[in-house]
């Protein structure tokens, strides 16, 4: 996963849950069309993210190909908006579409946590080991005249 998908994942995990129309404001636009919202679709397939707006049939082969081109939707405004085959109707009725953590990206940051509280707790051991083989060469040396 590259730098930027972790920080907009980060961002959502912190927040517990982002309007999609912030969401699609930080991803990084290369092309300026729906393919850059394939990496956020695959967060979406793969439960890292959760998607409160229109999802494609679970049997659709295409779902990242309709997922992206939903999130171009919402990277053109509000109102209603058509980009390719998908159309987002925005009534003044609806609640704001969300994006919200999924269960693989709280695995994520707490297996990065984990691996994080590993780390230090190693670390401090080391210096403690490292401390008391100081001490105990010094109290060697000046003992017996090393």
């Amino acid at each position: 996963m590259n730098k930027s998908l972790q920080m907009l994942l980060k961002k959502i995990y912190d927040d517990n849950c982002m309007p999609a129309s912030d969401v699609v404001r930080l991803v990084e636009s290369r092309t300026g069309d729906h393919r850059d919202f394939y990496p956020l679709a695959a967060l979406v397939e793969a439960n890292y993210l959760g998607f409160t707006g229109g999802q494609p049939k679970d049997d659709d082969q295409f779902r990242n190909s309709y997922l992206a081109q939903t999130f171009q939707c919402y990277r053109l405004g509000r109102g209603t908006q058509s980009y390719m085959n998908v159309t987002v109707f925005d009534r003044p009725d609806n609640d704001e579409v969300y994006f919200y953590i999924g269960p693989k990206a709280v695995e994520f940051f707490e297996s990065r946590r984990s691996d994080t509280k590993k780390l230090l707790a190693s670390a401090c051991l080391s210096f403690f080991a490292a401390v008391t083989v100081a001490i105990i060469a010094y109290w060697l040396r000046k003992m017996g005249g090393v």
